[in-house]
């Protein structure tokens, strides 16, 4: 087997050189990085990074012991866990217990043997102290999950007396002679703490109620529930698991009357609708954990015990459906959220009865369509940018529907209300696919030690994800071919200069960063300054980093960041989705994120507001409030669509496959849109001007048009909106 000696031989470079390479320290020239890395693959070297970290005394394994991951809440956590240690650079080693005491104890051995860095576990010991506290896991923190141990040591688990609580306000006018409990072994901490809350919270319950089914045993004690004499009208059960065996046992038995099922499960994207969920987010507690564990390694920051709240109830709504047959007519942008909401409209029309009509255009011609005198829409889907100028005009105020419409604002994400529903004193509109620029870029590159030295080698500064649009600028120039001969990608960046919109969007920020949000007297933007034209600039030098041929969508850039064309991009997180759904994608598990350079992003998305025409206005509103409601937004954002329900956030895996989601609210906070014409509220037409200014933009970047003149018509355009204010128009 080829050895780092070998290597130094063939590429006639010292041990050292080889070492630092193959350990990716960054003190070695490009030049030699090139030779150890043709050398290491002409001898055939791969380096075992394990056996390396092993000989150092330490390893990058934390090692998860689990009873199983066919119980979901098992399942949940141990994704929520792997989740967080890959984001983190380290590895998992799982071993499964089915609550067995001896096979706990030798899952602990084999922890040592591995030299664990750390201890995840679920365990089943009576006295887990003696075994985890011990001299060979004296310096390896070790943190118990879901179950609390008797002794001191660290803990995450649920609030299981509340849950309790939470199921006995459910279930008022349920007697006890007709519910029975389901448990697994009370003398496990989860269970003995949910049958003791349930008996506190219930106290007419008594031992008869609660059914335990120990790990060792079978559910033939479930199948007899069915043959009481005194029917069961009401069942709880402490896991989904339990709850499912239960249906089995109701569908196999063959009773008339099919059981009501509460249930403690897994706070899902998709609940199981036969039972009413009593929602724990197992999969952000693992997520969390695995976090806290790292944080004490790599920054020696105390490990605290942590009791978590349950999410709540989440079942799906039964409504009965309207006799009447009507159709609303919805208008929105081609986007993946329309294309995700045309496909559980037909959710809304089986509760309901009211049909749903979804047409889409694209950016270019939609609101030619929105405009028409002719056309009656019952739903309109409006820009964040057109909101304040169009909903006046064009929809029913909320408000006049609603008189609490504002408190439906608490389910959202902070800072949602002025941009996505208010205009005036008047709320016209919900937030709908709510977005925000973000800056989207080849993790994988800016990780690479080549990239890295090459990089310091040509401009004296260390390769980073660019703070300001000037170090934007020079990372795009470095990613650039045509600049540099051994980038691995052809453009650096991407510009949307394909569309006006597009071209202001790339600007806009810009100016904002660069302090040119300067108004006149009458509160307006001004664009004769010197921090426009500095905008400007900046804006013409990125396009040379970029594809020359124009991009009319911001899907053709989703396009040409997965193809691997471009090293960095900046984009609405609601076209996001595809760098992870794209099957063909070359850069799959390399993206990185990060706020847009100078963090004054623009926000973007839209709302669903319901047309003054409608003759449809209570089905409309209905239908805007389910839209925007939590009852579909986890499948939304699943089907790489955008809600703006904060508890969709919550929800571990959507987090893990769009990452950058965990990110929105934060980044939506110190983003702006109709206040970058004038801090008034003036009612602006933000999307008119960013029309027109997005034409003197492409003008200006393709060189037909000098800059000091792009500005001047820039500034003539908002001279001619401050006339019609002053004059008594908008």
């Amino acid at each position: 087997m080829a050895t780092m000696k070998d290597i130094a031989k063939a590429a006639g470079v010292s041990h050292g050189t080889v070492s630092n390479v193959l350990n990716k320290k960054g003190n070695v020239s490009i030049e030699k990085i090139k030779l150890v890395e043709q050398a290491a693959k002409a001898v055939g070297y791969r380096i075992d990074e394990q056996a390396s970290l092993l000989r150092k005394g330490t390893s990058n394994t934390v090692a998860i012991i689990l009873p199983d991951i066919e119980n979901s809440k098992y399942a949940d956590i141990y994704m929520g866990i792997v989740s967080a240690l890959e984001n983190l650079g380290y590895v998992s080693r799982l071993s499964l217990t089915n609550d067995m005491p001896y096979k706990e104890k030798q899952a602990i051995k084999d922890a040592i043997a591995v030299k664990a860095c750390a201890i995840l576990t679920v365990s089943c010991l009576v006295e887990p102290e003696k075994y985890y506290i011990s001299p060979a896991l004296k310096k390896t923190p070790v943190l118990f999950i879901d179950r609390k141990p008797q002794c001191d040591s660290c803990y995450f688990t649920f609030d299981y007396k509340l849950a309790a609580n939470m199921i006995e306000k459910r279930i008022a006018g349920f007697t006890a002679d007709k519910l029975k409990i389901i448990t697994g072994n009370s003398q496990f901490d989860e269970n003995y703490r949910f049958k003791a809350g349930l008996i506190e919270s219930l106290p007419e319950l008594n031992e008869r109620n609660f059914v335990e089914i120990p790990f060792d045993e079978t559910y033939t004690e479930i199948y007899t529930l069915f043959s009481e004499k005194q029917p069961i009208e009401l069942f709880i059960t402490a896991n989904e698991q339990l709850a499912q065996q239960l249906m089995n046992a109701y569908h196999t038995i063959g009773s008339s009357q099919p059981p009501t099922v509460i249930t403690l499960a897994p706070l899902r994207t998709v609940q199981d609708n036969r039972f009413k969920n009593l929602t724990l987010n197992y999969r952000k507690m693992g997520y969390t954990a695995a976090e806290s564990v790292i944080n004490h390694i790599t920054e020696k920051k105390q490990i605290s015990s942590a009791i978590l709240k349950p999410s709540g109830f989440k079942s799906f709504s039964r409504k009965t459906a309207s006799t009447k047959s009507k159709t609303l007519r919805v208008i929105s942008l081609d986007s993946p959220s329309a294309e995700a909401l045309k496909c559980l409209s037909p959710n809304f029309t089986k509760q309901t009865g009211v049909n749903v009509e979804i047409i889409t255009y694209p950016q270019s011609t939609i609101y030619d369509y929105i405009l028409q005198d002719e056309e009656t829409w019952d739903v309109i889907r409006l820009d964040v940018s057109s909101l304040s100028s169009l909903a006046p005009k064009l929809c029913h105020p909320l408000d006049q529907i609603d008189s609490n419409i504002e408190s439906k604002f608490g389910n959202f994400l902070t800072g949602l209300y002025d941009n996505y529903g208010k205009v005036g004193d008047k709320t016209y509109a919900l937030p709908f696919d709510v977005s925000v620029q973000m800056l989207f870029y080849r993790k994988d590159l800016f990780e690479d030690i080549k990239q890295i030295r090459s990089y310091y080698e040509s401009s004296k500064k260390e390769l980073s994800v660019p703070q300001t649009y000037e170090e934007y600028n020079d990372v795009a120039r470095f990613f650039t071919r045509s600049f540099n001969p051994d980038s691995p990608t052809p453009y650096g960046t991407s510009i949307a200069l394909g569309t006006p919109s597009s071209a202001a969007s790339e600007y806009l920020p810009r100016l904002l960063s660069m302090g040119g949000h300067i108004y006149g007297k009458n509160r307006l933007l001004r664009m004769s300054t010197a921090e426009a034209k500095a905008a400007l600039e900046n804006h013409i030098r990125s396009a040379e980093y970029a594809n020359p041929h124009a991009v009319h969508s911001w899907g053709e850039i989703v396009d040409g960041f997965i193809r691997g064309d471009t090293a960095m991009t900046i984009l609405y997180v609601n076209h996001a989705s595809r760098l992870v759904q794209a099957q063909d994608s070359r850069v799959a598990g390399a993206v990185g994120f990060a706020p847009i350079p100078g963090k004054k992003p623009l926000l973007g998305g839209g709302a669903l507001s319901i047309g003054k025409k409608s003759k449809n206005i209570e089905e409309a509103y209905q239908y805007i409030c389910w839209a925007t409601s939590k009852q579909i937004a986890s499948e939304l954002m699943m089907m790489g669509g955008i809600s703006p329900c904060r508890e969709a956030y919550e929800q571990q895996k959507i987090i893990d496959t769009y990452p950058w989601l965990g990110k929105l609210e934060k980044n939506i906070q110190i983003g702006c849109r109709k206040t970058i014409l004038s801090p008034e509220e003036l009612n602006l037409d933000q999307r008119g001007f960013e029309n027109r200014l997005g034409k003197l933009l492409i003008d200006a970047v393709t060189g037909q048009k000098a800059m000091d003149e792009t500005l001047w018509r820039a500034q003539y355009i908002i001279d001619q909106m401050e006339e019609n204010i002053l004059h008594g128009g908008k």
